[in-house]
Formats: structure tokens, C-alpha cells, sequence
């Protein structure tokens, strides 16, 4: 990429923006690409509809798709006194402006923690230690699922 000014993401949208606009959406797409692994561009939400990117998205849609998406996992680590909550961040971009909200169920009664963080780096994990308390949460009918919202995730 460009040493002049590629290092920001700025240039490298506005250089995919350019690059789309001429019909060179091999071009536009390794910029944005660029933009997103490498300068951690996270605007995913304006990205998704943007008319000006439109060529480029359908040229490399698969490719788009799979770069542009949130793609995280989480795991519930029993404690012996409260439990902790981890999240890792899978994308290839920061999620920002985290809410985790998780469903626990135990012994049929049931605890709904809601979990917030400012960012998460790609490849980094998050950790709420004791986010909660579940007794007995040894017991083999425990369950839990999670829902994800950050601004990646908005429409």
C-alpha cells in the first residue's frame, strides 16, 4: 500500500471510494480490505449500505460479507463463589460499545446478566469477572445463551 499516506484509514477509504467509483473494484476491495485487518476501520454499519461501495460489494460479496462480519464467541467459566463471562473477538475489525446479554436457567430458576464494555480489540478477549452468581451452578440442567448487540451489529 501507499507509504505516502496509506497508513490512515481515512486515505484508504477514500482511496477504495475512488478506486470503486473508476470500476476497479479489485483495487477498492484490497483498500478497504487494507483499511479494515490492518488500520482496524470498524464504521461496519455504514459500510453495509453505503451506495458509493455498492459496486465493489457485489464484485466481492462473499469476500465482503465474510470480512465485514461480527464474529465472536463466549464462554460462562463456573466460579466457586460467582461466575465469569468471557468474550472473544473474532472479527477482523474492534467491536465497539459491547452489550452481552446472557440467559442463564438452573434448577428452573434463571439470572439475565447484562454486560457492557467500551471496545474489544480483534483477537482480544473480555473478561466480566464474577457478572454472576449462580448456586449450584454445578448441576448438569444449567444452560446458557447470549445475545450480542454492538455498533457493528446495528442496521
Amino acid at each position: 500500500m501507499s507509504k505516502l499516506r496509506g497508513n490512515t484509514t481515512r486515505f484508504a477509504m477514500n482511496y477504495a471510494y475512488l478506486m470503486n467509483a473508476t470500476g476497479d473494484t479489485k483495487t477498492a476491495f484490497a483498500w478497504f480490505s487494507y483499511a479494515v485487518k490492518t488500520l482496524g476501520y470498524n464504521n461496519i454499519a455504514g459500510v453495509k449500505a453505503d451506495p458509493d461501495l455498492a459496486v465493489m460489494r457485489g464484485a466481492y460479496r462473499k469476500e465482503f460479507d465474510d470480512l465485514i462480519a461480527v464474529k465472536t464467541s463466549w464462554h460462562l467459566n463456573w466460579g466457586l463463589f460467582a461466575d465469569e463471562i468471557t468474550l472473544t473477538n473474532n472479527s477482523a475489525f474492534p467491536i465497539s460499545n459491547v452489550v452481552l446479554t446472557v440467559q442463564i436457567t438452573s434448577r428452573e430458576k434463571s439470572w439475565t446478566p447484562v454486560l457492557k464494555c467500551d471496545s474489544i480489540s480483534p483477537g482480544q478477549t473480555y473478561r466480566w469477572k464474577a457478572a454472576v452468581t449462580v448456586p449450584g451452578n454445578y448441576t448438569k440442567d444449567a444452560k446458557a445463551t447470549a445475545t450480542l448487540f454492538c455498533d457493528q451489529t446495528a442496521e
